[in-house]
């Protein structure tokens, strides 16, 4: 097992640990299902939005404004990035991916 992989691995095991902090803290053990449902719930909105709020920030700082229009504007586009449709690098990697 790599370094980076246990890394990952105890950053997840301290953000289960901090959300079952915050249960405790919030009193939420002892909750009803439709307490923890609708709890649940408000989380589930209230981090869509900041989520939402994020993603637009990422695509304004990369230039991305949204699909494209057609598939003549995507295929300009790849080009535009040098992706050669004649190579079939995609459907390679799916291939590749699959011998695994």
């Amino acid at each position: 097992m790599s370094l980076q992989s246990l890394e990952m691995r105890l950053e997840f095991l301290e953000q289960e640990v901090n959300a079952l902090r915050r249960l405790l803290a919030a009193g939420a053990l002892g909750e009803t299902q439709a307490e923890r449902a609708e709890r649940v719930w408000r989380q589930s909105r209230a981090d869509q939005v900041a989520l939402n709020q994020i993603t637009e920030e990422v695509f304004a700082k990369v230039g991305w404004t949204g699909p494209p229009d057609g598939l003549e504007q995507l295929r300009r586009m790849m080009l535009a990035c040098g992706v050669r449709p004649e190579a079939c690098e995609f459907s390679r990697e799916i291939l590749a991916m699959r011998e695994e």
